[in-house]
């Protein structure tokens, strides 16, 4: 389903990570968190030639065995009152939701900022905030629709040898708005 998808994709602003910025910093900081969303913003991008398989590979990396994502969303699309749905994945399914929606947008486009930071425990530990906002069309019932979507997310990140930054939770509040035309 599409709209899990994008709901994934909010997620995976904060989760992936390159392996060159891995090599680079040894610690959270705000411009080393910035900087892996700006990165992590074309994952799954066509344009960066990724397979599912190494989206998939990436992932399992950077995403803590034991992670959970929350996410309630209000969906408003045009016509319709708006429409509320909690959304919970732990791993696995966040995995799974990611690549098997990869390549079902088109221009797609996709920001995240970092809005606020508590690093601890010498640059291991993170509370962030992080602000997404994107755009782009997605398949709705037989045609391709816009949207727009916002994002706020809290999540909770680590630094870990070898891997860089490892996600463990996100919960995030989204608005999604659809238009039909």
């Amino acid at each position: 389903m599409t709209i899990r998808f994008l709901i994934a994709a909010c997620f995976l602003l904060v989760f992936a990570h390159t392996q060159a910025h891995a090599q680079n910093n040894e610690k959270l900081t705000p411009d080393t968190i910035q900087a892996f969303l700006d990165e992590s913003s074309l994952i799954t991008h066509p344009e960066t030639g990724k397979s599912k398989e190494d989206i998939q590979d990436f992932l399992k990396k950077h995403i803590s065995s034991r992670a959970d994502f929350v996410t309630n969303i209000v969906y408003d699309i045009e016509g319709y009152p708006p429409q509320t749905r909690k959304i919970e994945l732990g791993r696995p399914g966040f995995i799974k939701n990611v690549t098997d929606s990869v390549g079902k947008f088109q221009d797609y486009s996709s920001y995240a900022k970092l809005i606020e930071h508590d690093i601890t425990n010498g640059g291991r530990k993170a509370d962030i905030v992080v602000i997404t906002s994107e755009k782009g069309m997605m398949q709705m019932q037989d045609q391709m629709v816009p949207f727009d979507g916002k994002t706020r997310c809290s999540q909770i990140i680590r630094w870990k040898t070898p891997h860089g930054i490892v996600v463990e939770s996100a919960s995030c509040e989204t608005i999604l708005s659809i238009s039909e035309n």
